[in-house]
């Protein structure tokens, strides 16, 4: 990624890699109210949480919250 510091994670050992719009939490490649209920479902949650959806963590910080939230009502309808 241009400008990225930590390179040292970035290698891919065989298999595929899926790129996805920035809030398609669901993959579908599409921004739209599926991606916000999967994030209200795992919202305040962590990888030790039941509901805990990875996928829903845009900004990596280890919890869905609102800056998550935030990220998918900003590319809301984008494809």
């Amino acid at each position: 990624m241009l400008g990225e510091f930590n390179t040292s994670n970035n290698q891919l050992n065989g298999g595929e890699i899926q790129i996805r719009k920035m809030g398609d939490v669901d993959g579908d490649g599409i921004v739209n109210i599926r991606d916000v209920t999967a994030a209200i479902l795992a919202f305040y949650t962590w990888p030790s949480k039941p509901r805990w959806n990875p996928y829903c963590d845009l900004d990596l910080n280890g919890m869905v919250n609102m800056r998550d939230i935030q990220t998918i009502a900003m590319n809301f309808n984008r494809s």
